[in-house]
C-alpha cells in the first residue's frame, strides 16, 4: 500500500508539472523570441553596428593621411570611400545567397573574417590599387555583417521588433558621432598604420557577435535535454522538434513500400531518359544558370510579387535622397559663409536627433500607434521639408533647423526600412527581401551622387542638388503610402490568420 501511495504521489507530481501555469512557462522558455537571449542578441547587434559605422566614417579621415604620406591625390583616394559605402548595400544579393546557403550565423562570421583580413592587408598598403582592393573586400564584408544583423533582429523579435530595431540602428548613430574623433586620436598616437591595425582588432568582434546569434533549434535542443520529466520531454520532442525536421528529411528516412520503390525507379528512369533527350545548347545552359542565380539571390521575387517591387522602388528613392544629402552639406555651408567649425555642428545636431528618435520611435510601432509604412511616409516627407529649407535659406539657423528636421525625419525613415519590410512580406521571404532592398538602396545612392555632380557642374549651385534629394525623399514617402494601400488590398483578399505564440520552429529556418 505504501508503494502504491508512493507511485500515485509520483504520478500526481508528474501531472502537476503539466499544469496550465507550468505549461505556459515552459512554452515561454522554449522560444527565445522576445526573450532574454533576444536582448543579448540586440546588444551584440548594437555593438556590431557601432563598430561597422566607425570603420566606414574612418575612411574619410584616412584619406587625408594617405594623400600626405603616400603622395596619392585625394580625388583618387575618394573612390575608396565611395566603394565601401556602395558595396555595403549593393552586396545584398551576395549576402542573401550566403544566407540561403549557410544561415545567419555563418553570414556574420564570414563578414567578420573578411573585414579583419582586409584591414590587416590595408595596413601594408603603399599604392592606390592596394587601397582600392582592400576597400572592395571591406565593402562586401560590411554588407554581409549589416544584412546578418538586420536578419537576426527581425527573427529574434516579434512583439518588440520596433524597439529592438531602433536600438540596433542606434549603434550606427553612435558610430557616426564617435568614429571621426576616435580615428583622429588613434592616428595621432599610433600613426595611420597602427590605427588601421587597432580598427582590425575592433572588426574581429563581428565574429563574437556571430557566436551570439545562436540557431534557435540548438537552443531548443539544449532545453529538451535538460528536461527531466518524461512527459514534458516527449511533448518537446514531438510537438516541436518534429516540426523542425524538414519534409525532405522525413521522406529520406521514412520506410517506403517495395511497390512504391519500384514505381519510383521506373519514374526516375523515365525522367532520366527525358532529361538526357533535352538538347544542352549554350543558350539553354545559360538560361538555366541565370534561373539558378535568380533563385539563389532572390531576384525571382521581383517577377512574382508586386509588393516586393514597390518596396524596392521605395528604398531606391530613399537611397537617392538620404545618403547623397550629406555629401554636399559641409561644402554648401562653407560656400554660404558659415565657418568650418559651425559646419561640423550640423552633423552633430543631426546625429544627436537621429540617436534620440531611433531609440524612441519603436514604442509607436510596438504599441500599434501607427503602422510602419505610414510612419515611414510621414518621416520621409519631413526629411523632404528639411532639404527644401536649406535650398531656400542659407543662414546658420536654417542649417541648424535642417539638422534637427533631417535627423528626426530621415534618421527615423532609415531605421524603419526593416519594420516596413517585415510588415509587408512573409517570414519565408523576409531575409531575401532584406537583401533585395539593400541592393536597390545602394544602387540609388550611387546614381544620385553622380547626378548631383552633373547638376553642380552644369548649374554651379548646390541648391539644385538639395532639390533633387528632397524630391527623391518625397517620392519615397509617396511610394510607401502606396505600399500600405496595396498591402491592405492583398490582405482583404486573403483570410486573416489567428496570431499565435511564435515558436522556435517557425523561426529556425532563418538562422
Amino acid at each position: 500500500m505504501a508503494e502504491r501511495q508512493k507511485v500515485s504521489n509520483d504520478t500526481s507530481v508528474s501531472e502537476d508539472v503539466t499544469q496550465p501555469d507550468e505549461r505556459s512557462a515552459l512554452k515561454r522558455n522554449q522560444s527565445p523570441v522576445d526573450g532574454r537571449w533576444a536582448v543579448v542578441v540586440v546588444i551584440a547587434v548594437f555593438i556590431a553596428r557601432t563598430v561597422l559605422t566607425t570603420q566606414v566614417v574612418a575612411i574619410s579621415v584616412f584619406i587625408g593621411e594617405w594623400a600626405g604620406q603616400l603622395g596619392i591625390p585625394a580625388a583618387q583616394l575618394a573612390w575608396s570611400y565611395s566603394i565601401v559605402t556602395c558595396l555595403r548595400y549593393c552586396a545584398g544579393p551576395i549576402a542573401g545567397a550566403v544566407y540561403r546557403t549557410l544561415g545567419c550565423r555563418p553570414l556574420v562570421f564570414i563578414g567578420g573574417v573578411l573585414a579583419f583580413v582586409s584591414l590587416i592587408c590595408l595596413s601594408f598598403a603603399t599604392k592606390l590599387w592596394h587601397i582600392i582592393s582592400c576597400s572592395v573586400v571591406s565593402g562586401i564584408s560590411y554588407g554581409l555583417v549589416d544584412q546578418g544583423c538586420v536578419i537576426a533582429v527581425g527573427i529574434y523579435f516579434d512583439r518588440w521588433h520596433g524597439c529592438a530595431n531602433g536600438v540596433a540602428f542606434g549603434g550606427a548613430s553612435v558610430g557616426v558621432m564617435v568614429g571621426p574623433l576616435l580615428t583622429t586620436v588613434l592616428i595621432n598616437v599610433f600613426a595611420w598604420r597602427g590605427a588601421v591595425l587597432i580598427l582590425a582588432g575592433m572588426v574581429a568582434h563581428f565574429c563574437v557577435a556571430a557566436m551570439v546569434i545562436r540557431p534557435l533549434s540548438l537552443w531548443m535542443d539544449e532545453n529538451c535535454q535538460k528536461t527531466s520529466d518524461t512527459k514534458v520531454a516527449r511533448r518537446c520532442s514531438v510537438t516541436t522538434v518534429s516540426r523542425v525536421v524538414s519534409i525532405q528529411e522525413d521522406k529520406r528516412f521514412a520506410p517506403q513500400p517495395q511497390v512504391q520503390k519500384h514505381d519510383d525507379m521506373q519514374q526516375s528512369a523515365c525522367t532520366q531518359d527525358q532529361t538526357t533527350s533535352k538538347p544542352y545548347t549554350p543558350v539553354a545552359t545559360f538560361c538555366r544558370f541565370i534561373k539558378a542565380l535568380f533563385d539563389l539571390t532572390g531576384l525571382n521575387l521581383l517577377f512574382k510579387s508586386p509588393i516586393v517591387v514597390l518596396l524596392c522602388v521605395t528604398v531606391f528613392f530613399f537611397g537617392c535622397g538620404y545618403f547623397p544629402t550629406y555629401t554636399y552639406v559641409t561644402s554648401y555651408a562653407i560656400a554660404s559663409g558659415i565657418g568650418e567649425l559651425q559646419a561640423t555642428y550640423i552633423f552633430t545636431i543631426s546625429g544627436v536627433c537621429t540617436l534620440v528618435v531611433r531609440l524612441s520611435h519603436g514604442f509607436l510601432l510596438d504599441y500599434d500607434v501607427v503602422s510602419p509604412p505610414m510612419l515611414f511616409g510621414i518621416t520621409a516627407t519631413l526629411a523632404f521639408a528639411g532639404n527644401f529649407i536649406i535650398a531656400l535659406f542659407t543662414p546658420f539657423a536654417a542649417f541648424a533647423i535642417f539638422g534637427v528636421i533631417f535627423g528626426f525625419g530621415a534618421g527615423t525613415a532609415l531605421a524603419l526600412v526593416p519594420p516596413v519590410t517585415k510588415s509587408v512580406t512573409s517570414r519565408e521571404e523576409l531575409p531575401t527581401v532584406f537583401a533585395l532592398q539593400a541592393f536597390f538602396q545602394g544602387i540609388g545612392q550611387v546614381i544620385c551622387v553622380y547626378v548631383q555632380g552633373v547638376l553642380y557642374e552644369s548649374t554651379g549651385s548646390y541648391s539644385a542638388c538639395f532639390y533633387l534629394t528632397g524630391a527623391c525623399l518625397f517620392a519615397a514617402g509617396v511610394c510607401c503610402f502606396a505600399l500600405r494601400a496595396l498591402t491592405n488590398v492583398f490582405q482583404r483578399r486573403k483570410p486573416k490568420p489567428t496570431r499565435k505564440f511564435p515558436s522556435s520552429a517557425n523561426h529556425d529556418d532563418f538562422l
